[in-house]
Order: C-alpha cells, then sequence, then structure tokens
C-alpha cells in the first residue's frame, strides 16, 4: 500500500485546496495501473487516507463524491462516500449552482454592456457618483 500512496501523491501537482491529478484520466477521472489492474485515483486515494471503503449488504457499491466537484481531485478531505444516488443528487445540485453562476454573470455582462454603449462622458459622471 505504501507503493500505491507514494505513486498517487506522485502525481499531485498542488497540495493546497484540491489536489489535482496530474496522470492518466479516463472520462475525466484519474487512473493509474498496478499491475493487471487499472485503478480509479480518487478511490484510491480514499482507500488510502480515510481506511477503506466498506461492503454493502445489498448489491449496491459505495462510491466516492467528490464534495469538490472537481473529478481530476484526489484531495481525501474533499471525497465521500455516498450511493450512486447520492451522486446523482451532488450532480444535479453541482448543475444549479453552475446555472445560477451562469445567469449572474449573464446579468452583469449585460450590465456592463448597456454602460459601454453610453458616451464616456455620461459613464464617467455615473461613475463619479
Amino acid at each position: 500500500m505504501d507503493y500505491l500512496k507514494e505513486k498517487l501523491t506522485y502525481e499531485v501537482c498542488d497540495y493546497s485546496k484540491c489536489w489535482n491529478w496530474t496522470g492518466a484520466l479516463r472520462a475525466g477521472y484519474g487512473i493509474l495501473n498496478h499491475g493487471p489492474e487499472i485503478l480509479v485515483a480518487h478511490r484510491l486515494s480514499y482507500e488510502i487516507f480515510c481506511g477503506g471503503i466498506p461492503e454493502r449488504k445489498d448489491d449496491n457499491k459505495y462510491v466516492v463524491r467528490h464534495g469538490c466537484d472537481n473529478p481530476k481531485c484526489i484531495n481525501p478531505d474533499h471525497l465521500l462516500l455516498g450511493t450512486q444516488k447520492d451522486n446523482m443528487h451532488d450532480l444535479v445540485r453541482y448543475k444549479i449552482i453552475r446555472l445560477q453562476v451562469l445567469e449572474d454573470l449573464e446579468k452583469e455582462m449585460s450590465v456592463f454592456i448597456e454602460k459601454s454603449k453610453k458616451p464616456k462622458s455620461q459613464r464617467d459622471s455615473e461613475q463619479d457618483k
């Protein structure tokens, strides 16, 4: 396991905030080869730093979710265990947040565009207020 921990952290470019995986990716998620196996980097990070992923009694496996909504992140402080249903709720929540940010940005841009259409002298006088 020490070898895997070293291999996992070797591919991290910055230990502040998200630990962005810089190795190989599949569908946006970090992967690494371990013999014949291909391991998912964020899942391995959770197993190494958080003490493993428990087995479930039903047929569903636990998934390791990204609390930061960054699929390249392997920071164990950003990883959460949950079900696939939890993962889908996260997906919807992050999309709603992104849409709100885009709407806010669009409003700000339209105000900026409207202001830029005014003559410079009028913009300067409004800015002085």
